[in-house]
């Protein structure tokens, strides 16, 4: 019974101590840029599932190429816009996975 709770107890030390290591590393996330980069996201997105605006469609991806890459390539067509959704997918991804890596470096906006 003693070994249980010796089992236990050290168990229970150990997330503990995992948990305040990977806590204890500061993130210094701006939440003002935080919420542009997603809405800006979102306006993109909007447009290219057919729901948005044009232009918000344009400003939205002249904001985020500011930070990270946009597939001016992949838009290469009569209307300037993501021929595929696929395309589209793609970028927002590595646009999460930009975010996800640097969100702790107090982002400023340009």
């Amino acid at each position: 019974m003693r070994l249980i709770f010796i089992i236990i107890g050290a168990a229970t030390f150990a997330s503990c101590s995992t948990l305040k290591n990977s806590t204890s590393k500061e993130c210094n996330e701006n939440d003002s840029f935080k919420k542009e980069f997603f809405k800006e996201i979102e306006k993109v997105e909007k447009y290219t599932r057919g729901n948005g605006d044009r232009v918000e469609f344009k400003n939205g991806l002249s904001f985020l190429s500011r930070y990270v890459k946009v597939s001016n390539d992949k838009m290469l067509n009569y209307n300037n816009s993501y021929t595929s959704l696929e395309d589209f997918e793609n970028d927002k991804r590595s646009w999460m996975e930009w975010y996800k890596k640097n969100k702790c470096g107090n982002l400023q906006m340009e």
